[in-house]
């Protein structure tokens, strides 16, 4: 090799070795999706860095360019209406050289997420040299968005997408997807809020009363791993539960069978015996569940956010839950262990039962996650008589719900059932016909897609099979007969009710639990004391600037981001509180967005009086809540004293 060949071959591997380099530290320096990473770190590079005619850099992929700067034309028509969105979140489908998002920080600081559906495209712009797109988080793959929208979205119900040009042309099948994924997280979003909005109080309130359970036993995940191995059947109420509902039987032998709540009417029915029954509900489900033939000796995998009344139903051992929520990271402090990953419904808290207990292969049964047959729910089943109609021309599902569900919501925090909600048709199970779905079906659904991808990498040894036989398809899972996946299996090594019954045991004294309570209402009593603060400092601001106090306006201003600071600090080490004041923080915040003007006086009344309500209403909240804890201690010492 002559010198000069040679030269070029030690070059030649010093620019790779710099492209690496490059490609390194800008992985380090965005924000990825676990799979997206992966994909991007390993991906050959796709594509080159052109130099357009203007001088502007471009990428060109099999001959076009993709995500070349805009002409002002385009900026305007893009990007000129994000000036005033600052609270949504701005999906950009194709990275290009960065261009769109360049634009978008310009106008708004709206949380940016780029979909690049080419790993290799990404691989070649991050090795092209230092980003300056520090922050933005980068997706190649839906499933990660999926994972991270409710992280980046927070409670915003707003977004949009923004396009960079060449790649709806190059990528259409993916921009499709990305255009069916957008209304179906905002509708998640909604959700969850909706939800929690209504619910917080109510969780907790349970959790006061439920957390006594624990003097008597344990919660399900002290059993570990004792399931390791051991095939699990999780068992939903869906409609399609009459194809093969009967099997479980045969099934009993071979796993274990793990049922929701309003299922457990359905397979009594068959004379079907699951080993456990899941009760997620806050409602109160209890005078279905005491009907149960098996209740009195079922294992009861019950949250401690359920319902109290139900939670005291039935004899058989009491295996409490509570859920992987942030918000209760101070009932995982007294209990010791995890809570369990919640997807949104019981069959979701069936499922991560089984992972965390280690059962492989875990076979989904009843999971329509769809309306068979116009139906809701299994026959059999609690809630066997409500049915719906779709329209697929208005794009409506429209309920009729039994007697049975109206009921149970009477007077509960959910109120009346919702009369109708938007329809999605999807894929079918088998590859079959597309059926009706809505949009917290779909949020089920895309919950187990994401687990089903999270365990293929984390967990390869663990299978995971859907024997639903009817409803919708769940991607990423198998699909097989449930008589096909019975005969395939031997007979369970292990005796399952005596595994489940040794963990029924006292976890915690009462002195524990009394602890733990006044521990809550304290922080909560510092909590409030420092709303109270904020609040007088809000209004002596006030004061001072309408008697042209500036010296005194700005002495408030740090004493109130010093009281904040405190708060925050407060707030982190007691979440209880900031859940117990969510409903009323969010109507708030609803009622208090507002246009900043070039009036820096009256933006600073402004910003004084929402924070002066803010604190007010944070402040009644955590009142409230010290209250109910002493009045949950209270209760209890009353009945100790009367010998109850």
């Amino acid at each position: 090799m002559s010198d000069d060949a040679r030269d070029d071959v030690v070059a030649a591997e010093e620019i790779l070795t710099l492209a690496q380099r490059y490609a390194v530290a800008n992985l380090d320096a965005l924000d990825f999706g676990t799979t997206s990473k992966k994909a991007i770190s390993t991906a050959q590079p796709r594509g080159e860095i052109v130099t357009l005619a203007d001088g502007t850099p471009a990428l060109r992929v099999d001959g076009e360019l993709l995500g070349a700067m805009p002409d002002a034309a385009a900026v305007a028509r893009t990007f000129g209406p994000l000036t005033s969105k600052t609270d949504t979140i701005m999906v950009v489908f194709g990275l290009g050289l960065g261009h769109a998002v360049r634009e978008i920080r310009l106008r708004s600081t709206a949380q940016i997420v780029v979909y690049e559906p080419d790993a290799g495209i990404a691989r070649t712009v991050l090795e092209h040299g230092p980003t300056d797109l520090g922050g933005t988080v980068i997706v190649t793959e839906l499933a990660d968005l999926d994972s991270m929208w409710l992280r980046l979205a927070g409670a915003s119900t707003n977004a949009s997408v923004v396009v960079s040009p060449g790649y709806a042309a190059m990528f259409p099948a993916a921009f499709e997807s990305l255009r069916e994924a957008i209304p179906r997280h905002l509708a998640e979003v909604d959700l969850v809020e909706n939800t929690r909005s209504m619910r917080f109080r109510e969780w907790i309130s349970n959790h006061m009363t439920n957390v006594r359970a624990l003097t008597q036993t344990s919660p399900i995940l002290t059993l570990g791993k004792k399931f390791e191995g051991v095939p699990a059947f999780i068992v939903g109420a869906g409609p399609s539960l009459a194809n093969n509902g009967a099997l479980l039987r045969e099934a009993s032998k071979k796993g274990i069978v793990i049922a929701v709540d309003v299922a457990g009417k359905a397979l009594a029915k068959m004379g079907v015996e699951p080993h456990v029954l899941v009760c997620l509900e806050g409602l109160n489900l209890s005078h279905h569940m005491a009907e149960l033939p098996f209740i009195d000796h079922v294992a009861r995998a019950f949250s401690l956010s359920a319902h109290p009344v139900s939670l005291a139903t039935g004899n058989g051992p009491l295996l409490p839950f509570f859920e992987s929520v942030g918000e209760f990271q101070t009932l995982a402090d007294l209990c010791g262990v995890q809570g369990v990953s919640v997807g949104g419904s019981v069959s979701t808290v069936a499922f991560s039962v089984a992972q965390l207990l280690g059962c492989s292969p875990i076979v989904l049964v009843g999971q329509d996650l769809a309306y068979s047959g116009g139906r809701t729910h299994a026959a059999g089943s609690a809630f066997e008589h409500s049915r719906v109609n779709v329209d697929e021309t208005t794009g409506k599902v429209t309920f009729e719900h039994c007697d049975e569900i109206k009921r149970a919501r009477e007077g509960s925090a959910l109120g009346s059932a919702p009369i109708s909600d938007d329809l999605y048709m999807v894929e079918g199970y088998g590859g079959g016909a597309r059926v009706a779905s809505t949009s917290s079906f779909n949020s089920f659904r895309g919950w187990f897609e994401f687990c089903a991808q999270t365990l293929r990498q984390m967990a390869p040894e663990t299978k995971l099979v859907n024997a639903t036989e009817g409803g919708s398809r769940i991607a990423h899972w198998e699909e097989h007969g449930l008589a096909d996946v019975i005969a395939a299996m031997p007979d369970v090594a292990v005796d399952i009710a005596a595994l489940l019954s040794e963990g029924a045991r006292p976890h915690r004294t009462d002195e524990q639990i009394d602890a733990w309570l006044l521990g809550i209402a304290a922080r909560s009593a510092q909590a409030r004391r420092i709303a109270a603060r904020i609040e007088a400092a809000c209004e002596r601001a006030l004061r001072d600037i309408d008697h042209g106090s500036n010296a005194g306006a700005m002495r408030q201003f740090a004493r109130i981001d010093e009281l904040e600071r405190e708060l925050s600090k407060t707030l982190r080490s007691e979440r209880y509180v900031e859940a117990w004041a969510h409903a009323s923080i969010r109507k708030l915040t609803d009622r208090n967005s507002r246009e900043h003007t070039v009036d820096l006086r009256d933006d600073a009344k402004w910003s004084l009086r929402a924070e002066k309500t803010f604190a007010s209403a944070l402040a009644a909240s955590a009142k409230q809540l010290e209250t109910e804890l002493r009045s949950s201690l209270s209760k209890k010492t009353t009945a100790a004293s009367s010998g109850h």
